[in-house]
């Protein structure tokens, strides 16, 4: 239909017909936003989806949560967002309306909820959840800039014996996935973790395993970045 659209731009057809093989080399046309770093309001991300369109691209992988933003509203654990003010984060209902409006050009949104590094976004969590040391990790020195006094030490998750960190990630997912129910892949991150404090090579492979594992039981087929592989 965009090939058509393009044909008519002019507001005519200058043909008396025409016949169209128009195909896609790949499934998988992609672009990311990065909304865990800086926020692209509902309306940008439209206008994002718009280009995308024209330039017949078919999916937009949303990088929701990282360091400095946890980016999507959850009823679960709402001071994950408390903090940021009205216009600061997708809600649900937002991001139920950026897919029909995705889906409506063609295109497939596909989430990303980054664990177990880049989490320091999940402060508000701290003692719900565990975090590998109460020290900067390497990756952290720009917060001393950047941030100021927000900036948070913790950026590593850990897999805690008792279970209660990942009792809140999995659960996290399973919200997150519920917004984006008709959708197959789903993003968990899993970049750039390193062992310090608590956390093993050992620790960091078990909390993967666990969540590769939820994530299909949900019906998702997991991707992740390449450091899942090395897990």
């Amino acid at each position: 239909m965009e090939t058509f659209a393009q044909l008519t731009a002019s507001g005519t057809l200058e043909f008396e017909s025409v016949t169209v093989n128009d195909w896609g080399a790949r499934d998988y046309r992609s672009l990311m936003l990065d909304a865990g770093r800086r926020f692209f309001p509902p309306s940008l991300v439209r206008a994002y989806l718009d280009a995308m369109s024209y330039a017949k691209m078919s999916v937009l992988h949303l990088h929701l949560t990282d360091e400095f933003r946890w980016s999507v509203e959850s009823t679960r654990y709402p001071s994950l967002t408390s903090h940021l003010e009205p216009g600061e984060f997708y809600t649900q209902a937002e991001l139920k309306s950026l897919i029909e409006y995705a889906s409506d050009r063609g295109i497939r949104l596909v989430p990303e909820v980054d664990v177990p590094a880049h989490t320091a976004s999940m402060q508000p969590l701290n003692g719900t959840v565990v975090f590998c040391s109460d020290t900067k990790s390497p990756g952290q020195s720009h917060c001393l800039t950047d941030l100021g006094s927000k900036c948070t030490p913790q950026g590593q998750l850990y897999d805690d014996p008792a279970n209660k960190t990942i009792d809140v990630v999995l659960s996290l997912l399973s919200e997150v996935a519920s917004i984006f129910a008709e959708e197959p892949l789903f993003h968990m991150g899993g970049d750039e973790t390193l062992p310090m404090g608590a956390c093993s090579k050992d620790s960091i492979g078990g909390f993967y395993a666990k969540v590769l594992k939820h994530l299909a039981s949900l019906g998702k087929t997991p991707a992740a970045w390449q450091e899942v592989l090395w897990g």
